[in-house]
C-alpha cells in the first residue's frame, strides 16, 4: 500500500530548485503470462544508474536507468478519465517485439512510482512514496520513441453481468484455470476460437501429453440453452 510522503518531500515538489530530486519507477507488463508462465515486466528508472528498491524487501526488486518523460496529467471538465502519456526511447527497438506479440499491450498494467533519492534508503516495510495504479490505453511508436497512453481503467467498457451464458461459446480466458488448458512450449495451440470443437481438439493435445482430463468438461458455453426466446 502507498504510504502517504511525509512533509519534507511534499514541500520539495513546490520548491523552485529542490535539493532532494525527485525519481520515477516505472512498471509495466509486457507480457500477461499464462498459466506456468509469469508476466514479463519493464522496470525502469529515470535516474542515471541502476537502483534496487525498496531496500531490504523480501523480494529484490532492480530498476534500470532508461530514457522516457511524462506529459502532464489533465483531466476535462467533462469528468474524462485523467491519462498521461509515457514517451519511450525506441533507438534499439527494445520493446517493438513486445508491441507486436501483445497487440500494442493495450489492458497491461502499468504502475508509477515516486520516491525521492533521500528516501531510497528507507528500508522496507518503513519506505516511503506514491504510487499510482493504471493501464495502458493506447500505444503508438515511431522511429524515435513509443508513446504509452496511460489512463485508469475505463468503467464504461466493463461487461455487466460479469457472466454472460451462451450456448455455443466458451466464456473462459483461454489456458486460464477456469479453462484448464495448459499452453507452454509443448502445447499445439496457443489460441482457441472458443466452440465445442475446439475444446475437444484442444483435449485430445492435452491427452497426448498426458496432462489431466478436463476438457471438454470445463467448456465454458452452455449447449442446452435456446438459441430463441
Amino acid at each position: 500500500m502507498a504510504k502517504t510522503l511525509p512533509p519534507t518531500f511534499l514541500s520539495e515538489i513546490e520548491r523552485p530548485q529542490g535539493v532532494n530530486e525527485p525519481l520515477w519507477l516505472v512498471e509495466m507488463e509486457l507480457d500477461q503470462g499464462d498459466v506456468g508462465r509469469p508476466p514479463v515486466l519493464l522496470r525502469v528508472c529515470d535516474g542515471v544508474q541502476e537502483i534496487t528498491w525498496p531496500v531490504g524487501a523480501p523480494t529484490t526488486t532492480t530498476w534500470t536507468p532508461f530514457a522516457f518523460e511524462f506529459s502532464p496529467i489533465e483531466q476535462t471538465k467533462e469528468g474524462d478519465l485523467s491519462t498521461v502519456e509515457l514517451t519511450v526511447d525506441n533507438s534499439a527497438r527494445t520493446l517493438m517485439r513486445f508491441l507486436h506479440d501483445a497487440h500494442g499491450l493495450e489492458g497491461n498494467r502499468a504502475t508509477l512510482y515516486l520516491v525521492y533519492r533521500h528516501g531510497l534508503v528507507i528500508a522496507y516495510p518503513n519506505h516511503e512514496f506514491e504510487k499510482f495504479d493504471m493501464e495502458v490505453l493506447a500505444v503508438g511508436a515511431s522511429d524515435e520513441a513509443v508513446t504509452f497512453r496511460l489512463g485508469l481503467p475505463n468503467w464504461f467498457e466493463v461487461m455487466s453481468p460479469v457472466d454472460r451464458y451462451v450456448p455455443k461459446r466458451c466464456r473462459h480466458d483461454f489456458g486460464s484455470g477456469d479453462c484448464g488448458y495448459v499452453v507452454n512450449a509443448f502445447g499445439a495451440f496457443s489460441r482457441c476460437p472458443k466452440t465445442i470443437e475446439a475444446c475437444n481438439a484442444r483435449a485430445l493435445d492435452m491427452a497426448a501429453r498426458g496432462l489431466p482430463s478436463v476438457l471438454p468438461g470445463n467448456f465454458g458455453g452452455h449447449p442446452g440453452i435456446s438459441d430463441t426466446r
